[in-house]
């Protein structure tokens, strides 16, 4: 059976068996796949850029064809994935892995924290080639979109934000860093964070960095200090390059460095 569709997507709901092998697209560049009980075209069209995600001027040493991610997607330590679509899924980064993640140009969103907590010896890469990628947790449990407890988040692009907190004394409304972990934050944006504690944006403790080289940090309210980014329990905030409006203000006015 053809199937076409003016947007290719999901053609039938409640499938209990594989019957994809039945359908095929009128479009060449699309596939029938069997996801969550849901028949849908999904593109074939292989992704591929560097790891460096294009930014700092690093040199690419081979291209690396990545992997569609889907809401059934097991992550394996070394795996790059990319959006396809709009998705809703926590991303999990395994022990003692590393993973790779392309919002290409999609929204990647999550009730609770997005991504679940980076511990040590867990490293996650985040790129956006598709230039309008957004990670967005709305924050039902309180949580920001990522938590670095002793490990690695390496950010090439993308817009990271989240609902405003709720409850009290929290601190991190975006992005939170703590025993040793470490954020590099490239390119791209982090806004709109609301804290009631503090960092309404980003909150670094504990002997936590964040190295910012680039992108902007905005829009961030505190109850307590930091209404953008603050630092605290021997925390280091290292800035080489982009904007962050002032740190250490409950209530912040942008002020623009480079």
């Amino acid at each position: 059976i053809a199937i076409g569709m003016e947007t290719p997507g999901i053609f039938m709901d409640a499938v209990k068996t594989d019957i994809s092998e039945f359908f095929t697209s009128t479009d060449s560049t699309y596939d029938v796949v069997l996801e969550s009980e849901q028949l849908k075209l999904v593109s074939n069209i292989k992704h591929s850029h560097c790891d460096c995600g294009g930014v700092m001027e690093h040199t690419c040493d081979e291209t690396i064809e990545w992997t569609a991610l889907t809401v059934d997607t097991v992550l394996e330590d070394g795996g790059h994935y990319y959006l396809i679509e709009d998705l809703n899924r926590q991303i999990k980064v395994p022990e003692n892995a590393t993973i790779y993640l392309c919002l290409n140009g999609h929204a990647l969103t999550s009730g609770g924290r997005l991504f679940d907590t980076i511990s040590a010896g867990k490293t996650l890469n985040v790129y956006d080639c598709g230039l309008s990628g957004t990670a967005h947790s709305r924050n039902d449990n309180n949580a920001p979109v990522a938590l670095v407890n002793g490990g690695t988040l390496n950010i090439y692009g993308g817009s990271y934000s989240a609902n405003a907190i709720t409850a009290e004394n929290k601190n991190g409304g975006v992005l939170m860093a703590m025993n040793d972990g470490v954020i590099n934050f490239y390119n791209g944006t982090i806004t709109g964070g609301n804290a009631t504690g503090m960092g309404g944006c980003v909150y670094i403790t504990n002997d936590a960095q964040f190295n910012m080289y680039g992108g902007s940090v905005t829009n961030g309210i505190s109850a307590k200090d930091g209404g953008t980014i603050a630092i605290a329990g021997n925390a280091k905030f290292t800035m080489l390059g982009g904007c962050v409006t002032e740190i250490g203000r409950a209530s912040c006015r942008e002020r623009v460095c480079a």
